[in-house]
């Protein structure tokens, strides 16, 4: 009944088929393989040639992922069923978050108008974290990559009034 997607919880997007060998933990895949071509360069082809100086070591990492919780307070229009809401509201933060870049701290205002704009919600208020004018972002620092690993977990949703 609306907007909703579906997509895996604590991956970065990378391909997680295991690899046995001895040199298994240095087997790189999705973004770090391209880094590591980009950098390194690729033997067995001329498409990458590296950039890298010779005999430097560069350690190309994923970023850490940076958990995000959330508590939201929201009042809803007469009638409006609010199991409906909570999993929507929790689809519409998840995304926020989730879509948000590496090093890029995320505006609680956003938050606040990505749930108001539900239909059915007539108001929302951020309960957690704390939400006033010298806090009003998520900070997340250059290395990390906000994420809501579990949805229902990390999205508190309650409702006030009737």
């Amino acid at each position: 009944a609306g907007a909703v997607t579906v997509g895996a919880t604590a991956k970065l997007a990378f391909p997680t088929p295991i690899r046995k060998g001895l040199d298994a933990y240095r087997y790189h895949t999705g973004l770090i393989r391209q880094a590591n071509k980009i950098v390194y360069g690729e033997p067995r082809g001329t498409e990458f040639e590296g950039v890298a100086a010779a005999g430097a070591e560069i350690f190309i990492q994923p970023p850490l992922v940076r958990r995000i919780q959330l508590s939201i307070v929201v009042r809803l229009n007469t009638g409006v069923p609010f199991a409906r809401i909570v999993e929507e509201v929790r689809n519409v933060v998840a995304s926020l978050v989730n879509s948000t870049g590496i090093g890029q701290s995320i505006p609680l205002s956003d938050v606040v108008s990505s749930v108001n704009s539900i239909s059915g919600v007539f108001a929302v208020s951020i309960d957690s974290p704390s939400y006033n004018p010298s806090s009003d972002l998520i900070v997340v620092n250059p290395s990390e990559k906000p994420q809501i690993l579990d949805a229902s977990a990390d999205i508190i949703v309650s409702k006030v009034g009737a």
